[in-house]
């Protein structure tokens, strides 16, 4: 597969997967659980777009059996309709203001606090030069450790239904911000993917077809915003 090629058919499944990218796995270790007292709660913005995977064209795998070519183009095609589905799906739903981050930010909050732990928000530091990462060391306090929450959510054609889907991704680092001491991947999906811990979704958010989606939209927001709720008690639970 020559360099062009790849690129295409990387960038589609870059796209199609993001919110379930790979993600390191570190258990929290009872010694360091016991020196956390104090936890800095980095304030993630709200997702700037609502994923809708509309799952492969028909009849587009067919195209695979021209080699590296015929997998380009349906990397190409499928890129497309999911970059228009999306923006189809972000538009219906943000004049709703899903506010799935602040769902999930509140439940983190209160239910760390309520198993003991002294809790403050704190405003997201700036990033580091390449822009990959925040700058932890820029976050002022006398804070035990750092938890960052970062949250994707929409909906996807799995089949003969339209399913929801909230991935919670949850980092704690060391004072310092240089050591990961817990992270783990908390989704809710009717999916089980890799070792990411799986919430089923409540069968009144999974609809028969698009259509229906789009007939009564704020199903599918109440659908996201139970997902971003599930999905942060459960990563409380394991804190």
């Amino acid at each position: 597969m020559n360099g062009t090629i790849r690129t295409v058919v990387v960038t589609f499944i870059v796209i199609a997967l993001t919110a379930c990218a790979s993600a390191p796995k570190i258990a929290l270790r009872p010694e360091v659980k016991q020196s956390i007292k104090r936890i800095a709660l980095v304030e993630t913005p709200e997702p700037s777009r609502y994923f809708m995977d509309p799952g492969q064209t028909p009849g587009g795998s067919a195209l695979y059996m021209f080699g590296a070519i015929g997998g380009a183009i349906i990397g190409g095609v499928e890129a497309k309709r999911y970059e228009s589905a999306t923006t189809k799906f972000t538009e219906a739903i943000a004049p709703l203001k899903p506010e799935l981050t602040k769902t999930m930010l509140t439940i983190l909050e209160k239910g760390l606090l309520e198993k003991g732990y002294d809790l403050q928000r704190v405003p997201p530091p700036p990033r580091t030069k390449d822009g990959k990462e925040y700058d932890l060391s820029k976050i002022e306090g006398g804070f035990d450790a750092i938890l960052i929450a970062t949250l994707t959510g929409g909906y996807y054609v799995d089949s003969d239904k339209v399913s929801p889907k909230v991935s919670v991704s949850i980092s704690i680092y060391s004072r310092s911000g240089t050591d990961v001491v817990f992270a783990d991947t908390y989704l809710y999906c009717s999916r089980k993917i890799g070792r990411f811990v799986q919430i089923n979704p409540d069968p009144k958010y999974v609809l028969k077809s698009v259509d229906a989606l789009y007939e009564d939209i704020s199903i599918a927001v109440e659908g996201l915003r139970m997902g971003a709720g599930k999905v942060s008690e459960r990563a409380v639970a394991d804190l």
